[in-house]
């Protein structure tokens, strides 16, 4: 057992508001399945419908999702305490330190400004941070987490990366204060596998390949194995942290990744004591946003006017190499 997990009880942090920009160009699947990239089996059984196709660099997406949620709440960049952002590029972003530019560009001036490079996991990692900065900081007041993806430059179609998973760009931004805000966040928690990081593509997963094929992306039994050992640690941490039972009537969603119902029932499902009547699979108009899929679930939450006062949802993300994390949320 090389699993490793630790979980934050969060108390009186609550996300304030919450961004998604998704860029207007759109690669659908019907597009996908004539070019002959989806194979026909998946065609029928494919989450995805379409997903969008990045505008721009990464970490620019990234600002526009934290104006979005700065104006959202009419404050000033100027407030901004602690900026977390994590980006999933094919090349390497420019500047060097794209946390720093965003925040200036946005107006920021006194924010401690982080990069976060987790695979898909970072955006998790992003909110973790900034919990853990407004709950040592005690003059901390304002903290942005950003996750950005812009998978244009693949040597390889963006259709065909893990079986049924499809990769898709944009940005999401999530507001964390400690005002009252439009969710409570109860818990999270983070846990890692590293024993798993050499069964994963050894070079860089975006590189182009011999015959500019994929690499080999394909999860055997070991890998499944620990993601289900990992997905039970993280989410049993934070529901215990947030005195919550994977059986309480208050849990009325768990969502998973951005990766589709057929990954989730094999790496996830079999993880979780959640009944599958609960289970949200989101993202059928943007797929996998690289880092960014527990931020982008948080905001679809939002945005759910079925979520009513006192549910609560368990948020799962998880990232190659390998890092899950798990948030628990309630709405005020």
């Amino acid at each position: 057992m090389f699993a490793w997990a630790a979980a934050m009880k969060v108390g009186n942090i609550y996300v304030a508001n919450s961004a998604l920009y998704l860029p207007e160009e759109i690669s659908s699947l019907e597009k996908a399945a004539a070019q002959g990239v989806v194979p026909d089996d998946l065609v029928a059984t494919s989450p995805y419908l379409q997903v969008h196709v990045a505008d721009d660099e990464a970490w620019r997406m990234g600002i526009r999702a934290a104006s979005e949620v700065l104006n959202g709440m009419g404050i000033e960049a100027r407030r901004i305490d602690y900026l977390a952002y994590a980006g999933v590029s094919i090349v390497e972003e420019e500047p060097y330190s794209p946390a720093h530019r965003m925040a200036r560009l946005l107006g920021a001036t006194d924010a401690v400004a982080v990069n976060l490079k987790q695979m898909s996991n970072a955006g998790s990692e992003a909110v973790r941070q900034s919990l853990l900065h407004l709950a040592v900081e005690q003059d901390t007041e304002v903290c942005v987490a950003v996750a950005s993806s812009d998978h244009r430059g693949l040597p390889y179609p963006r259709w065909s990366s893990l079986p049924g998973v499809v990769l898709g760009d944009g940005a999401a931004a999530l507001l964390l204060t400690r005002r009252p805000g439009k969710l409570e966040i109860l818990s999270i928690a983070v846990g890692g596998d590293v024993s798993t990081e050499n069964k994963f593509p050894a070079r860089h997963p975006y590189r182009p390949t011999e015959g500019n094929r994929r690499p080999d992306f394909s999860t055997g039994p070991y890998v499944v194995a620990a993601m289900r050992r990992l997905t039970r640690r993280v989410v049993g941490r934070a529901l215990a942290d947030a005195a919550i039972k994977p059986d309480d009537s208050a849990v009325t969603r768990f969502l998973p990744p951005r990766m589709g119902m057929l990954f989730h029932r094999v790496h996830f499902q079999p993880g979780i004591e959640i009944d599958r009547d609960r289970v949200r699979i989101l993202g059928g108009e943007t797929g996998h946003l690289g880092a960014g899929d527990l931020i982008a679930n948080i905001h679809e939450l939002l945005a759910d006017d079925t979520f009513m006062p006192g549910e609560i949802a368990i948020a799962l993300s998880l990232g190659a190499g390998m890092t899950a994390s798990c948030a628990v949320l309630r709405r005020p």
